[in-house]
């Protein structure tokens, strides 16, 4: 998913600005550069758009960012005015520990627990649901980071293999969401669209003073 950064009104900039001089083309170029910086631009949006329906923090966001990807543009009084894809990564979905994961670690001395979350904002809190049937269990993320909810493979932990006890496998549990994903959803794609164009119109009219 990629939030669009470009002259939404084309023709009717290009009538314009035809016989512009460079120093507003310039004016132009550099709105559309700032449209696409960590501040003030299309990841400033996100941050504050999708915590609004999806109950995870903007870093949760910022972490997904990708980056800007040119794709077009325009030449103004011989300057060049870029268009640009502003995109999330889309590999990988989030872990329930993003939503708001209760509890956020075992309880000590083996006390039993349910493991919870809440996707959504306006939603109630639920089960974070066991992905093979067996009791979801909190351990930590072996490669670093926060304690991760987890599904055991098999009704043992552990398993004789080869002559030897080892440990049988277990499973992270993610959810089927994704930052791109949730960009994409009917009740934040469009809040997005509209805030980017009426920050890059009020950034142009600054720009072309």
């Amino acid at each position: 998913m990629a939030i669009r950064v470009d002259l939404a009104n084309y023709d009717e900039v290009m009538r314009d600005l035809e016989d512009c001089p460079k120093d507003l083309a310039k004016g132009v170029r550099k709105t559309m550069l700032a449209m696409t910086r960590k501040s003030g631009g299309v990841l400033t949006v996100a941050r504050a758009e999708i915590p609004k329906v999806y109950n995870i923090k903007a870093k949760d966001v910022t972490e997904k960012y990708k980056g800007k990807r040119e794709v077009g543009g325009i030449t103004l009084a011989g300057v060049k005015i870029p268009f640009f894809d502003v995109e999330f990564e889309s590999k990988g979905t989030l872990t329930p520990a993003r939503f708001g994961m209760k509890p956020k670690n075992r309880y000590a001395h083996n006390r039993a627990y349910t493991v919870t979350w809440q996707p959504l904002k306006a939603g109630g809190r639920r089960e974070v649901p066991s992905d093979t049937g067996y009791p979801v269990f909190l351990a930590p993320n072996p490669h670093g980071g926060r304690i991760l909810p987890w599904n055991r493979m098999y009704a043992k932990s552990w398993g004789k293999a080869t002559g030897e006890w080892k440990h049988l496998p277990i499973n992270a549990i993610h959810t089927h969401m994704s930052v791109p994903q949730m960009l994409d959803n009917a009740k934040v794609q469009p809040h997005v669209q509209r805030e980017v164009e009426r920050r890059l119109e009020k950034l142009l009219q600054e720009n072309l003073k």
